[in-house]
Order: C-alpha cells, then structure tokens, then sequence
C-alpha cells in the first residue's frame, strides 16, 4: 500500500494532518491516522534525511515552521519557528539539506534558515522582502511570494503580486540570496503561482499562473520565454484559480479551481507544450495532487476530500473513489513511501 501525508486547513484544536493509503489492487483509499500537531499545515515537505518533516503553519500574521518527526505511529511536535513573514504557503529545500526556503504568501517575503544535520533549523540566514504591486487591485496590492524552487545553485521564486519569478543565486555557505538579472518578468495580472521542472529537460522551468490561466516556458539556459498556453477552453468567461502544475512521464498536469478541472499537455521534445485534454472534475476545488503511475491523488479543498482519479490510455484522469477528510480542508499532499 502506498502511503500519504494530508496538510489541510482545519479548526485550531482538531486534526490537521492526516495519513491515508492507496491500495492500488483495489484502486481504494483509506484514512489511517490523523494528527493535530499543527495549525493550518497547508503544504509539507520531508528534509531528504527523511527523519523529519516541516509543515508551514499559515497564519496571520505571525507565520511559523512546525518541524514534526515520526515516534511509533504518531507524529510529534519537535520544535516550531517564526517563518519570517505572514502567512507561509511553501517550502523549499537544496538537494543537500543545508538550508531551507519559506515562502511567506502575505507578507510578501522570502526567509532563508540554516538547518543542522538533523534537519532543525539554527538560524536565519537571510530575508528578502518584495516590495511594489500588480495590476489587480484586489489580489496585486502588494507582493505575494508564493513558491520557490531551487534548481543548481539558483532560487526561483514566484510573486504572484509583481507578476515576475525572480531568479536568486544561493551561496551554500552564508546561506544568502544573491540578486542577478535572470528574473522573469511575466505579463501584468497573470500571477505567477508554481513552477514545474521535467527531469528529461532539465534547463526548462514551467510557470503557471492564477490569474491568466496561462502556462510560461521559460529556458533557463538562454533566459527566454519559449512560449505561453491556456489551461482554459478558447472563449471561457466563468471564474477560476488556477492552482498546482506537475509533471507526470511525457505529461504536465495544471488543476483549476472554481472551474474545477485538469489541463493535460503533452511535453514535447523542446520543451514545449501541446494541450491534450481539459478535463471537469467532480469534487469543488482542487487545490494541489499529486501525480503517480496511473493515478492522481487531488486534495480538493471545498470538498473536504481526497479524491483518486485513474490517468486513461489518453492521459486524461477518471474520478474512481474519494477519501472523506470533513471538517479539514485538504490543501496538499505529500508521498511518504
């Protein structure tokens, strides 16, 4: 059986984190255990020593870093920090386990932490804060950094309220950001939300964006947009959010919110990207999945469910089952086999 972590946004004092298996025979899913050792732990990432596990904790306006570890079959509270900002909505790690990167979604910043051979953090190495806004008064009134990735000794980093992805080289031995001039500057009002890399293109970053609905190839190596697509039909005039991007094989999977769907493209030689399918999903908000063989796993966040969606010969996902997480509101998940 196949095992996942769950980070919802949940009541102060229930469960927050849950444990769930996917039997992949019977293509079923079941909650195994639930933990109450963090308040909204909406997205979660493993140190790659495995012995530890850090959830954001998104609050306002005091964010803080759980850092949880497994005792038997339950998950403890090692120790908690201020994560710099408010708000935290993600977490990044260099391959090396050395320093940790938090995005702090309200305050609009980006906090460095060096972490010990354990995985605990010692201190806080650097702070960068965005300043500026968008063009969309309500959701760019200020800077919003809402995801990095670390990809050979650069940080790049979205900011859905400036409407770039700033690109910051990482000294592994200060722990400090060091600004170049390999940002990319995306189109006003797009918001830029995550980042997606294909292990067989390594020098190619995709962006998808919440506000446009679109998808940016950026070429690292040769600091170019390649190109930009929709993850909407031609003509769509209803709301959406677009929400998380992730490579699956020769596949790359954008979910949507409000217009609640999957945009399947098929990852071509270059790079660049052919839409296959847009497919409706059946639950209400599908805020992050997770791709496997075969399968998706999408936390859908008003639905208060883990939901099991089998990939066809085509590449497009069939709903199967869902896994009830009600009152929690799933937000994320996280592969722990």
């Amino acid at each position: 059986m196949r095992e996942y972590l769950v980070g919802s946004y949940a009541q102060p004092d229930a469960d927050s984190i849950f444990r769930i298996g996917l039997d992949e025979a019977s293509k079923q899913l079941k909650r195994l255990a639930s933990y109450r050792c963090a308040q909204n732990p909406s997205y979660l990432l493993m140190h790659p020593n495995r012995k530890v596990l850090y959830a954001v904790e998104e609050c306002v306006p005091n964010g803080r870093i759980a850092v949880l570890t497994a005792k038997g079959n339950e998950l403890v509270c090692l120790c908690e920090f201020p994560s710099g900002g408010s708000a935290p909505c993600h977490l990044e790690i260099d391959p090396a386990g050395k320093y940790l990167f938090i995005s702090n979604y309200m305050s609009g910043s980006l906090s460095v932490y060096a972490l010990d051979q354990e995985g605990v953090p010692v201190e806080m190495t650097d702070r960068k804060q965005h300043t500026g806004k968008g063009l969309d008064p309500r959701r760019q009134e200020g800077p919003h950094v809402h995801s990095s990735r670390y990809i050979d000794g650069f940080l790049y980093v979205c900011d859905l309220g400036l409407d770039t992805v700033f690109c910051y080289g990482v000294d592994l031995q200060s722990g400090k950001l060091l600004e170049t001039d390999k940002n990319f500057r995306l189109a006003d009002g797009c918001g830029p939300r995550h980042t997606c890399v294909v292990p067989a293109l390594p020098n190619i970053l995709y962006v998808d964006c919440e506000l446009s609905g679109d998808i940016y190839v950026c070429d690292l190596a040769r600091h170019a947009i390649l190109q930009k697509v929709s993850v909407l039909p031609e003509g769509h005039c209803g709301s959406f959010l677009v929400s998380a991007i992730k490579n699956c094989g020769d596949m790359l999977y954008v979910g949507n919110r409000g217009f609640d769907s999957f945009a399947a493209f098929r990852v071509l030689g270059d790079g660049r990207l052919e839409l296959r399918h847009i497919t409706p999903h059946k639950n209400k908000t599908p805020r992050d999945f997770l791709c496997e063989k075969g399968f998706i796993l999408s936390a859908d966040q008003d639905a208060g469910q883990v939901a099991l969606l089998e990939l066809q010969d085509d590449g497009s996902p069939a709903y199967v089952c869902g896994c009830s997480l009600s009152p929690a509101m799933p937000a994320f998940i996280l592969s722990i086999r």
